[in-house]
């Protein structure tokens, strides 16, 4: 995990704002909903850090931080989730990348590190409908992706790609011979 990152950037710099690879969100209410379209965004793209705890106002961060009783019931219901096949369609994630971090007399924050997941678990998606519930993180922010971009993960994500297969008994007989000949272009008639 990259907890000690995390940990350094918030210590060092609490006026870094959000990126490519880190998502805040305050959880002071409870556990935000779209934590789970950061988790499908950043398992889906090459991956980051949510940190629960911690908000941004005007581009840069302010530590609300949470309670121990917080943090241990967000990281409870957490796993619940992320182990639902009804919230989200796989759980990518070990034990060692939640972790709750002290930053101070009774307050902790709840860092999540989403790894990328490997190309044969894409797409992560919330929800039973792929094509409705798969993200892309772009700058800062989470997108759901394009019909095309989910089947292409799909496709990618397949054992044995249809273009990589071989066909037993065919030769290049069985080629159409006007598919696969170079075009005359001298035959071509214009309207």
């Amino acid at each position: 995990m990259k907890e000690l990152d995390i940990y350094e950037i918030l210590d060092d710099n609490q006026l870094l704002g959000e990126s490519y690879e880190l998502e805040c969100k305050s959880a002071k209410g409870g556990m935000p909903g779209s934590l789970w379209e950061t988790y499908s965004a950043f398992a889906n793209s090459e991956g980051g850090n949510i940190v629960l705890g911690i908000t941004e106002k005007d581009e840069i961060l302010h530590i609300d931080g949470l309670s121990e009783a917080q943090v241990s019931k967000y990281q409870h219901d957490f796993w619940n989730q992320a182990n639902n096949k009804g919230k989200v369609n796989t759980n990518i994630l070990s034990e060692q990348q939640v972790k709750s971090i002290p930053i101070g007399t009774d307050q902790f924050i709840l860092v999540i590190y989403v790894p990328a997941a490997d190309y044969r678990s894409k797409p992560v998606h919330i929800g039973p409908d792929p094509l409705r519930g798969t993200y892309k993180r772009n700058h800062t922010g989470d997108y759901l992706c394009t019909p095309d971009e989910v089947r292409q993960m799909i496709a990618d994500a397949l054992p044995q790609k249809p273009d990589f297969r071989i066909l037993d008994n065919y030769s290049l007989e069985d080629l159409d011979e006007r598919s696969i000949s170079p075009v005359s272009y001298t035959h071509l008639t214009l309207p």
